[in-house]
């Protein structure tokens, strides 16, 4: 199915056979290549998504491919996992990385980044603790289990 937004009216069609690609270990899973979202991952528990107007942050995902949410993480508890994110990132030993100082925030002073997803995804990062944390803010998980529609959500990295 393509997915066309005019006028504040979700439109889905068929697509061609020749822009949809299933993978063979994961039977239900279309990747379909738009112009808009690459790569855009739709099965049948996040066609819900794509089938009716939200009038919330579910729009700008659908239209943008990602989405802001504000608040939903108390900012004291986002700077404090702003904080720890940038312990991590002084754990390598870059003693010229100055977060203060926009003129050391340079590739020569940063962790590798993963230059497919342009993040960092190397070193367990995504098990440090204050990651996890960050994950399961209330505010986080509420908006996940609207996304999904259910609260039995499981994360893997």
């Amino acid at each position: 199915m393509t997915t066309t937004v005019t006028n504040s009216t979700l439109t889905l069609e068929p697509i061609s056979t020749k822009s949809v690609r299933t993978y063979k270990d994961s039977p239900g899973i279309v990747v379909k290549k738009t112009k808009s979202v690459p790569n855009e991952i739709i099965d049948a528990q996040s066609a819900s998504l794509y089938s009716k107007i939200h009038n919330d942050w579910r729009d700008d995902l659908v239209r943008d491919g990602y989405a802001v949410i504000k608040n939903a993480i108390p900012k004291d508890r986002a700077e404090n996992y702003q904080q720890e994110a940038f312990k991590w990132m002084k754990s390598f030993g870059n003693d010229e990385l100055d977060f203060d100082d926009p003129k050391t925030w340079r590739k020569e002073n940063l962790p590798p980044v993963d230059a497919d997803i342009n993040a960092y995804n190397c070193y367990g990062v995504t098990h440090e603790k204050f990651v996890w944390d960050a994950r399961m803010e209330p505010g986080v998980l509420g908006e996940f289990e609207k996304l999904w529609g259910t609260d039995e959500l499981l994360a893997s990295f």
